[in-house]
């Protein structure tokens, strides 16, 4: 009996070992550089500010960390018009989850300065973004980077966004909120997408104000969460407008955009859609507005088929009755064909020495009529074009011309083109 408690005891007790977690080291920091030195790290950490706190220089986050704010704040340098225009976060380790931490640009819309880079750029592994965490204010007024107001995820990253908000970002480019490159993968599960626009500032696409939420070459997937109140503008020159398409979403060539959920509202670009792909997306469509026509009543429509009735019967009565055509015999039928082909070869044989008998006068034809004995009746002046008309005519007559009537046949076409020639 003794033996069989030890063995339950020791049982329990390996138990209890095996499903331990390896917690991750909890750091409380207050100061940039041991927070910077934390995050450079290549180890498991959970930061927890105490305090707010600036960045003046790039921060790279290696390894697996949880940033948790405790409602303080990472802002971007401005002291004293000095202004860090760079990225301010680079990830680049396996996994960084942000809670409860606002991450701002600190320029906000009245910033006189340059600001070109994005608040949080991965690189590869996954940034997460959790409850309370608050990406905003950063505003991107260069061309000396294209794309990511707020994020940008390369290719090899990842962006998932469970909870916080993306909010206020400008953009001259696109993306004023997420810019997913070629490779790179986003997706929206909970939070709200809001208040961020790009207006664009040249004619050439990446600088045209192209989705004023989101621009995608990589693949996105909007499950959850609200993209709300974000706008795209375009490049205006004249009464030209350049890009300023997709609202919300603008998907390039190469990218997919997956809607399976959430709420996507009055994200306006120029062309009054919120979603512009020049990609694949799918379980989406523009709703255009069209003109409700107005509904007819019962009677209306009553009316308008019995006058459509009588109408229709009018005509009816109007056209003629059909007689039954007599079938020929095969035996005209077989005389008809070859007279009309031998009326062709004599219309050929007195065509052609009429058309012989032309000469080159000062840039026009002089249209020589023979008759039987040849002798030359009449004399006429055709332009080239004219003469191009006549033949033409001629060909398309139904009997053949003989050198008899040709003359009385030129009269009548002199006739109808006065002007063009004249009897001489």
């Amino acid at each position: 009996m003794k033996k069989m408690r030890k063995r339950i005891a020791l049982f329990f007790a390996l138990s209890l070992c095996v499903s331990v977690r390896p917690v991750l080291a909890k750091r409380m920091v207050s100061d940039f550089s041991e927070f910077k030195q934390l995050c450079e790290s290549d180890t498991k950490e959970t930061i927890e500010l105490t305090s707010d706190i600036i960045v003046d220089e790039p921060v790279v986050i290696r390894g697996e960390k949880i940033i948790h704010g405790r409602g303080h704040n990472l802002v971007r340098s401005a002291l004293h018009g000095k202004v860090y225009g760079g990225c301010l976060f680079l990830v680049q380790g396996k996994k960084c989850e942000w809670s409860c931490v606002t991450v701002s640009g600190s320029a906000g819309e009245n910033t006189k300065s340059k600001i070109f880079g994005r608040l949080i750029e991965v690189r590869q592994g996954t940034l997460v973004i959790g409850k309370g965490c608050f990406l905003q204010d950063n505003v991107n007024e260069t061309l000396a980077v294209n794309g990511g107001g707020a994020v940008e995820i390369g290719s090899g990253g990842v962006c998932i966004m469970k909870a916080g908000s993306v909010r206020n970002n400008k953009n001259v480019s696109g993306g004023a909120a997420f810019y997913v490159k070629k490779g790179g993968r986003l997706l929206i599960q909970g939070g709200v997408i809001t208040g961020n626009k790009t207006i664009g500032v040249g004619a050439v696409e990446g600088f045209d104000g192209r989705g004023g939420a989101i621009y995608s070459e990589g693949s996105v997937w909007f499950k959850g969460g609200v993209i709300s109140g974000n706008t795209a503008k375009g490049y205006r020159k004249g009464d030209i407008c350049y890009g300023g398409v997709g609202g919300a979403v603008y998907v390039a060539k190469g990218g997919s955009l997956f809607v399976q959920g959430g709420t996507l509202t009055n994200n306006p670009d120029e062309r009054k859609e919120q979603i512009y792909a020049d990609g694949k997306v799918t379980g989406w469509e523009n709703k255009k507005s069209k003109k409700k026509e107005p509904k007819q009543n019962q009677s209306e429509i009553t009316k308008s088929k019995q006058k459509n009735t009588n109408e229709n019967q009018q005509k009816h009565n109007l056209m003629p009755a059909k007689t039954a055509k007599p079938k020929p015999e095969k035996t005209d039928t077989i005389k008809k064909e070859k007279q009309q082909k031998t009326d062709s070869t004599e219309h050929k044989k007195t065509i052609m020495p009429v058309m012989d008998k032309k000469e080159e006068i000062h840039g026009r034809v002089l249209y020589v009529e023979p008759d039987n004995t040849d002798f030359v009746e009449e004399k006429w002046h055709f332009s080239v074009d004219a003469l191009k008309v006549a033949r033409q005519f001629i060909h398309r007559q139904e009997k053949p011309f003989s050198r008899e009537v040709n003359g009385s046949f030129l009269r009548q076409f002199a006739k109808a083109k006065k002007g063009v020639v004249k009897n001489e």
